[in-house]
């Protein structure tokens, strides 16, 4: 995916928030994660190009850079 994309969080396959509705595809993105997720990310322009990442958890109050 080039340009912008769009970055959402899934826990079981269920929707539960937009992180950002626009970024920079720089391959990194940043924010606190509270329990074990999954991240969908969708290219900005088209909507049905999307891609999911593996199940993840980091402990509570650990930034990623």
């Amino acid at each position: 995916m080039l340009g912008n994309v769009r970055i959402q969080i899934y826990k079981d396959g269920k929707f539960l928030q937009i992180l950002s509705f626009s970024s920079l595809n720089t391959g990194s993105f940043s924010w606190f994660i509270p329990y074990s997720l999954e991240i969908k990310i969708f290219e900005y322009t088209d909507l049905s190009v999307s891609a999911y990442s593996g199940y993840f958890e980091q402990e509570k109050g650990i930034k990623l850079d």
